[in-house]
């Protein structure tokens, strides 16, 4: 149901819409078969209880290069130093331990919100939910936001802000969304 637009871009006019992920080959087909869900993209943070920024600046720089986020192709698309613990809106996903599923936006770039770096998502995650097991950095910038559909109308729930000469609730565009129903 989905044709190109152009650029890698895909138009859908249905949601009814399968996707098949191979199997990684450090997993075996009976577990890959088991999984529920899976999400991607972004940096870890946690990774089965051990955080990212436990150990320090220098067990962070290695943890960025060995998840292949300090290499020359992935710092051209960064729009900061990413092994810099600079403060922006960040979005976080993860698991606890039970395996329950947590969501966290943490706006930034505002007169209310400062956002928050590496080690200040892991530990704010950690003060939530100490069982968190799993989690990664989804996204930053103006396009961390929070919100709730009702009816036909989004409400922010985050503070968004593309940057800091902005007001709150400019979400930058976006091509992409978690969605989550109860």
């Amino acid at each position: 149901g989905a044709s190109p637009i152009g650029d890698g871009y895909y138009k859908c006019d249905s949601y009814d819409i399968g996707i098949h992920l191979d199997t990684p080959e450090d997993v075996s087909e009976e577990d890959w078969n088991q999984i529920v869900w899976v999400y991607g993209g972004g940096l870890s943070l946690i990774l089965d209880g051990k955080g990212l920024c436990d150990n320090g600046q220098e067990a962070m720089i290695t943890w960025l290069a060995e998840e292949g986020w300090m290499s020359v192709m992935s710092r051209q698309t960064q729009e900061s130093a990413i092994h810099e613990l600079a403060k922006h809106p960040r979005t976080g996903v993860g698991v606890t331990k039970d395996g329950d599923l947590v969501v966290f936006v943490y706006s930034g770039r505002t007169k209310m919100t400062v956002g928050a770096d590496y080690r200040e998502m892991v530990q704010i995650a950690r003060n939530i939910f100490p069982d968190v097991w799993r989690m990664m950095n989804v996204d930053g910038g103006g396009s961390s936001v929070l919100g709730m559909a009702v009816g036909n109308s989004f409400m922010e729930l985050s503070y968004p802000a593309t940057s800091a000469d902005n007001c709150a609730g400019m979400v930058r565009p976006i091509n992409t969304i978690l969605c989550l129903e109860p």
